[in-house]
Parts: C-alpha cells; structure tokens; sequence
C-alpha cells in the first residue's frame, strides 16, 4: 500500500548509516543477540532470532568494536522503544526486523 505525501515526509527525517555491527538486546525476558544494520540519530534497525513487541523497552550493549568514526559511547548501553519488529524473508540471515527509537 503505498504512502500518501504527507506520510512519506514524517516517516524519517534522519539520515541513517549503514552499519554490520553485533550487540546484545536488553528485554524485559532476556538478552538477545542482533546486529545492528542502520542507525540513524534517533533510531536504529536491527535484525534479531527474538520477536520484538512494539513498545517494548530495549537496552542495546555492543558486542563488537564499531567502525571507525562512529563513536560507539553515543550506542552502547543506549535505550529505546520498538516501535515495529517484522518476519523477514526465509533467506535471509534472522527471523525477524525491528525499528527501535531511541529514548
């Protein structure tokens, strides 16, 4: 279905940069671990085993070094609220993707 204009603009407005990096979901029954695949200013993408719930608080804890220029103090040990999480598509690597905003 695609977006009127007006849904299109306020959907993001932060550029977001591509990343590949490991860490260690927080949730209220348990840590996981994901990779991170885009972050953006106020949010980042992940890719999980764990099916997330929208609303949900996360707290994200790296598992690997970041890449150079990112200052990973601004990620790790970060907080935030799912905002979606969906199945992925059977070839890919994880079950499922999650929007996470920052708090």
């Amino acid at each position: 279905m695609p977006l009127s204009g007006e849904q299109k603009e306020t959907r993001r407005t932060k550029a977001r940069r591509i990343m590949d990096l490991k860490c260690l979901t927080c949730l209220r029954d348990g840590f996981y671990e994901a990779v991170i695949m885009n972050i953006s200013e106020d949010g980042l993408y992940l890719e999980c085993d764990h099916e997330m719930r929208p609303g949900e608080n996360i707290r994200i804890h790296l598992l690997q070094r970041a890449p150079a220029g990112f200052c990973p103090g601004e990620l790790n040990e970060s907080t935030g609220t799912v905002r979606w999480c969906r199945p992925l598509a059977e070839a890919r690597h994880r079950r499922y993707g999650a929007g996470v905003r920052f708090s």
